[in-house]
């Protein structure tokens, strides 16, 4: 709430003296929002006066599951923007990789499409994108998570008498990641936001044969 109490009163005095800005220009102040501001007010979890203050002029944009016409244009947008910055070919999309983005309904919206997308472009070795390199993270249910890592854990201190550890949950994900990936540590890396060499000291640390992981993704079909 300070934050949003220092924004409101900074917008307040571009309106009385926009001169006074260090560019020596009125200021513009562009803000998006996935949250619905009106319900946040409501809930005291957004100050009223700082929505009026931004709502001058205000833009709807239906999510982009209302739009589908909009999702190819997007996409091939992105992967040549991403890979410009990655150092990358830009790639191309197969028709069924275009059906398989045209038939999810992105729950995300346009920032799901993005960490798709560069997912892709990493995962996918060829200069055409096919569909099995478009992969969705798993949205699971609240409650089917909750039981999910319920047996998890009754499984494993069933077999060994105690809860999983830290140590041998993070050795479970890396393993899941490099599966995801087919074993591309590279790709493994960016999507868990780490370096190369973290990568690499977990695997050796924990002793995960990335190369039989990377054997069985080239025999999934």
């Amino acid at each position: 709430m300070k934050a949003q109490a220092a924004l409101c009163c900074w917008i307040e005095g571009e309106r009385r003296a926009p001169s006074a800005s260090p560019a020596g220009k009125p200021s513009r102040v562009v803000v998006a929002s996935s949250a619905d501001l009106r319900q946040a007010v409501h809930n005291r979890a957004f100050r009223a006066d700082l929505l009026n203050e931004l709502s001058v002029l205000t833009l709807n944009l239906p999510p982009l599951r209302e739009r589908k016409d909009d999702i190819i244009p997007l996409t091939e947008k992105w992967l040549a923007a991403r890979a410009a910055v990655l150092g990358k070919t830009a790639k191309e999309l197969s028709p069924a990789a275009r059906d398989k983005l045209l038939d999810h309904d992105w729950p995300g919206n346009f920032r799901e499409l993005q960490t798709v997308i560069e997912r892709a472009l990493i995962v996918e070795e060829l200069p055409v994108i096919a569909a099995p390199s478009v992969i969705f993270a798993d949205r699971p249910r609240v409650n089917d998570h909750m039981n999910a890592v319920a047996d998890a854990f009754a499984r494993f201190r069933s077999e060994q008498g105690r809860p999983l550890t830290l140590a041998q949950l993070e050795c479970a994900y890396l393993v899941w990641l490099l599966e995801l990936t087919g074993g591309n540590r590279t790709a493994a890396s960016r999507l868990l936001g780490v370096s190369y060499p973290t990568i690499m000291k977990k695997i050796v640390d924990y002793r995960i044969d990335f190369n039989a992981i990377a054997a069985r993704g080239r025999l999934t079909p």
